[in-house]
């Protein structure tokens, strides 16, 4: 690496680490007032900030806060909430409000959201919502980075290494269909998880909107290929769970179920609803799996050049719905597939 472009948050892979984004936050405030006082707009003066402020629910509840601090007078809690790795949930900022009336019932509180896009963060109410745009923003107006002192050498750093990763997202949310053709990489990972956490808030408010029981989430886990997964209640058959499931190329309905014979009538149930359909279909297998696809087909394979947010959605809601028209209201009808 050319000593010009050095980085330290990338030079030691620290640079998609939100703990690491939360830490500089924290840095920001404590090297004057200025992040209260302009960036979250309070007058009170505040002691030194905490991370990943732990709290206890329930004894089975339990969760943290990602930033945290309480004035001098303990009148006021300023907590954070720093999404660099996905956007924000619903239920997780419903958490929060048990935790606050919990344990801060007394204080007045400011909620402060940061993450890569204001758009898929519009309907928390009582947030402060600011993307990373306004972080940069805010940091090259207020704070040194011209200068050879410490400081300012690792402002310049940070505000480098969050600057390209803004850059990149602007790039990417216009169309990633690079990244599913490389679903092995760490940077094409993260990214697509990203955008599986926008498409997971999209969704989130269709159900919602249309009166859909149903629920969304992501594997965090260790998946080689990220996957989202839409479970709508009324497609669980005879206690088989089916659901929708979009995992790099692939997007299929699947099965949570090791009922062998309910499944291989619902592959040919399902492949007598699309005979113009190339779908692939599960093949009959010996192997015992506690889940399965009944059929797939390839996201790519829709599409001509461009792939984002709003055509996975699309995408998506159009296979749900050919889903549930053809197959899962239709199957309880024909007694030959019970």
């Amino acid at each position: 690496m050319a000593l010009r472009n050095f980085n330290f948050f990338r030079t030691l892979d620290k640079d998609n680490k939100e703990l690491v984004h939360s830490a500089f936050i924290k840095y920001l405030m404590q090297y004057n007032d200025i992040f209260y006082t302009e960036f979250i707009k309070t007058d009170k003066r505040y002691v030194e900030p905490k991370l990943e402020k732990q709290y206890t629910l329930t004894k089975k509840q339990k969760g943290r806060v990602d930033i945290e601090s309480v004035s001098e007078d303990n009148s006021t809690l300023v907590i954070i909430e720093n999404k660099f790795k996905s956007f924000p949930y619903q239920e997780q900022f419903l958490f929060y409000d048990r935790i606050l009336k919990k344990h801060h019932k007394d204080k007045k509180i400011i909620k402060l959201l940061i993450c890569f896009d204001k758009e898929f963060a519009e309907n928390y109410s009582g947030w402060i919502v600011r993307d990373y745009r306004d972080l940069l923003t805010f940091i090259a107006a207020h704070y040194p980075m011209d200068s050879r002192d410490d400081h300012s050498v690792f402002i310049r750093h940070y505000y480098n290494a969050l600057n390209e990763y803004f850059q990149e997202y602007g790039k990417l949310e216009q169309n990633f269909r690079e990244l599913f053709l490389n679903l092995k990489s760490d940077s094409n990972k993260f990214w697509l998880k990203l955008f599986y956490s926008a498409l997971k808030v999209r969704l989130e408010t269709y159900i919602s909107e249309n009166d859909i029981d149903a629920y969304v989430y992501i594997n965090n886990g260790n998946t080689t290929v990220p996957l989202l997964n839409i479970v709508p209640k009324s497609w669980n058959i005879h206690n088989n769970e089916l659901l929708i499931q979009l995992q790099g190329n692939d997007i299929k309905f699947y099965s949570h179920s090791n009922n062998k014979p309910f499944l291989s009538n619902m592959v040919e149930f399902a492949r007598l609803q699309f005979p113009e359909i190339p779908y692939e279909y599960k093949k009959e297998s010996n192997r015992n799996s506690k889940t399965q696809f009944i059929l797939k087909t390839k996201v790519l394979d829709e599409i001509p050049s461009i792939v984002n947010v709003d055509f996975l959605f699309e995408l998506v809601i159009k296979f749900y719905t050919a889903l549930t028209e053809n197959v899962i209201l239709k199957y309880d009808n024909v007694t030959s597939y019970k």
